[in-house]
């Protein structure tokens, strides 16, 4: 069986995209995609060539819902593809941008969305959809264990001084465990991260990021794709960013709070893994009957 992706991994992109699509081939148990072509540019004739020799496309997780700048370019060609089109752990992205309902029509059986606002908004609009969540969170827990503890913090894109002086540095002093930082976009947050600690890791090879979150204590982040994965292997966990991003509603349904940014950090409290696992099954369950309705027809 030959499939195509339309991949978020690019070149330019956030890291966290390459955890996505390594999440999402290895929970629907998916070898490598015989064709693969950008999501966030127009194709040309010749991939739409090679994607329409393909069985089935799978348009993978994010914010390729979104219609706007940059966002999910490649859907606009979507009538352009023969195959059937399925739609896993995708979303929006309000307020920043408005949902992309005309390139939906495109797609074939119901969309497996990520956020529960995608999900109610594309259910008004008459949209088939089942909400299956982030297929990152559904990654099975790895066996690892480290000699020396450590803790895994992640950055958010805003309020860096706030992260740095009132959040990390703290968390650094009198402690008998590591502080490592993931980094999603090494570049920009590598400066960030070595200004607390020397102990990094970047998001190049998922397997090893997997293996990172399984062997930590803690997880305290300001990105979606340091949670999920920290869920994943049944970590307790802080999350911080803008309570008013849609996206996180998929946090809010897990029952982990956005706790907000440049806030006191003395009020945020861990989460621990008997607060979301319920809920985690639900969406595993909820994943499975996707699949079903979608793939295994092919």
């Amino acid at each position: 069986m030959r499939y195509g992706i339309l991949t978020i991994d690019t070149p330019e992109s956030n890291r966290g995209n390459r955890l996505i699509e390594y999440a999402i081939k290895k929970v629907l148990g998916l070898p490598e995609p015989s064709v693969s072509i950008p999501m966030f540019v127009n194709p040309r004739r010749f991939q739409i060539d090679q994607i329409n020799q393909c069985d089935f496309i799978l348009l993978p997780g994010a914010t390729i819902l979104a219609k706007g700048k940059g966002q999910g370019e490649a859907m606009n060609s979507l009538k352009k593809m023969k195959p059937p089109k399925f739609c896993i752990g995708a979303g929006g992205w309000h307020p920043l941008f408005k949902l992309n309902f005309k390139a939906m029509k495109h797609i074939d059986g119901s969309l497996g969305i990520r956020d529960l606002h995608t999900y109610d908004q594309c259910k008004k609009a008459g949209v088939p959809v089942k909400f299956i969540g982030c297929p990152t969170m559904l990654l099975p827990e790895v066996k690892e264990s480290s000699v020396i503890p450590y803790d895994i913090i992640g950055f958010a894109r805003k309020y860096v001084d706030w992260q740095i002086n009132d959040l990390f540095k703290p968390l650094s002093v009198n402690r008998d465990k590591r502080l490592v930082a993931s980094l999603q976009e090494a570049a920009c947050e590598l400066p960030i991260a070595q200004q607390i600690t020397k102990h990094v890791f970047n998001y190049d090879d998922p397997a090893d990021v997997m293996r990172q979150y399984a062997g930590a204590d803690f997880v305290c982040t300001g990105r979606l794709h340091g949670v999920l994965p920290a869920i994943s292997q049944k970590k307790p966990v802080i999350f911080f960013g803008n309570p008013n991003d849609k996206r996180f509603t998929l946090l809010s349904y897990l029952g982990v709070p956005v706790n907000e940014l440049g806030s006191d950090p003395l009020k945020f409290k861990p989460v621990n893994s008997s607060v979301y696992s319920k809920n985690l099954s639900t969406l595993r369950d909820k994943l499975n009957e996707w699949k079903k309705e979608t793939i295994d027809l092919i």
